[in-house]
């Protein structure tokens, strides 16, 4: 898939030191991301989004998970919209307690009835995570990833819990500065076979080099 090859990465943002617990890593991505311009962030998001449609395309994705962006994340409000202005079938989280996600059909704003953690919900019927290796790819959200697509997400554990046993294709959506990151991994922290940023669609590394 010749539109899939990486790009040249360009300079990246000072990247916290390596010793400094995740807690302190994720603030440290947190703050960049409020950092941005409003104008900086709105053209990220449209060459995000290109990307995304571009990746879908090439995977013939017809089934797709995506998650409620908010305003600072990559993506922008509206991530789901876009992504089901594509023709796609759309999922969205439901986040329950003690780190446990479920899933239910977007089918359009009138389609989100709740909110818990202030992030809109769609709907019931809800299904277990099972389902996601019934879809053909899963946009997953990170504050920065590594090479091999480990991410650092916000700290519940929901999608590291979630993907365990999921085989369908991932891929996380990230800013230029939060790609190919030193971050602090553990064993149990999924990798995810894309990222996507402004500037590239980029198929991670399976080991490292």
């Amino acid at each position: 898939m010749g539109a899939m090859e990486p790009s040249q990465q360009p300079p990246s943002a000072p990247q916290p030191p390596h010793s400094l617990k995740k807690a302190a890593q994720r603030q440290h991505y947190q703050t960049l991301r409020r950092s941005q311009s409003a104008e900086d962030r709105a053209r990220a998001n449209d060459a995000i989004r290109k990307n995304i449609s571009t990746l879908i395309r090439n995977l013939r994705a017809k089934r797709v998970a995506v998650y409620a962006a908010d305003a600072d994340e990559p993506g922008g409000v509206g991530l789901a919209d876009y992504v089901l202005s594509l023709h796609c079938e759309v999922w969205l989280p439901v986040s329950l307690p003690q780190g446990v996600l479920e899933w239910g059909q977007f089918t359009g704003p009138e389609s989100l009835t709740g909110k818990r953690y202030g992030i809109p919900e769609p709907a019931q019927p809800h299904y277990t995570s099972a389902l996601l290796s019934e879809l053909d790819l899963v946009f997953v959200p990170a504050l920065a990833a590594t090479a091999r697509g480990i991410r650092l997400g916000k700290g519940g554990g929901y999608y590291d819990r979630a993907l365990e046993h999921c085989h369908t294709p991932t891929a996380l959506l990230l800013f230029e500065h939060e790609a190919n990151q030193t971050i602090v991994t553990h064993p149990h922290d999924a990798a995810c076979d894309w990222t996507i940023t402004p500037g590239s669609i980029q198929a991670n590394l399976i080991e490292p080099t």
